[in-house]
This record gives structure tokens, sequence and C-alpha cells, in this order.
């Protein structure tokens, strides 16, 4: 896999440093971000290790951070600013239906 930084390679990794290069890429963006983003459609990039790397940076710099998850586990969660479930996602991660 390859991340690129204004057109120009940035770096290459492998299957085994994917975790350890998405934390230094998320450590060094949170340096000079508003916000961040969490979207996490449940294929295995943001796992529990990356949403946290990402999260815990982000409060620590006093910066809102935004999730939009798949997930069921919310716990991973804790401590963003803000959720954004849809009907069926809420009611996954709660346990009992919403109407």
């Amino acid at each position: 896999m390859r991340f690129t930084g204004r057109y120009n390679p940035y770096s290459r990794v492998g299957p085994g440093n994917l975790v350890t290069a998405l934390r230094a890429l998320i450590a060094a963006a949170v340096e000079t971000a508003d916000l961040v983003l969490v979207s996490d459609y449940a294929k295995g990039v943001c796992d529990a290790a990356v949403c946290r790397a990402a999260i815990e940076r982000a409060t620590s710099r006093g910066i809102p951070v935004i999730v939009d998850s798949k997930a069921a586990d919310y716990a991973v969660f804790r401590g963003t600013s803000l959720i954004t479930p849809n009907r069926h996602e809420a009611a996954t991660a709660a346990g009992f239906s919403i109407r």
C-alpha cells in the first residue's frame, strides 16, 4: 500500500506494518487539523487501535472528534465529541430496537 501527499509518494507500507503506519500518519495529520473525522465502514482499517490512536491524539490537543461508524461497540469511541449512527447502527450498539 502506498500513501501519498501532494501527489508525491509519501511512504510504502507492507501488510504487517499497516497499523503502525496509520498511527504515524494520523499523529502527523492531527498536528495541523481543526477536526478529526473517523468514518469507519467496518472493513477492518479503523480497528480499535487505530481509532483510539486518532481519538487520543486529537483530544490531547483539544481537537473535536466526530465518529461515523458501523461498529457495534461504541466503547472504542469514548471521549469523542459526537457519534453519528443511523437508527439501525444505534439499535445495534444499544442492543435493543429503536423506533
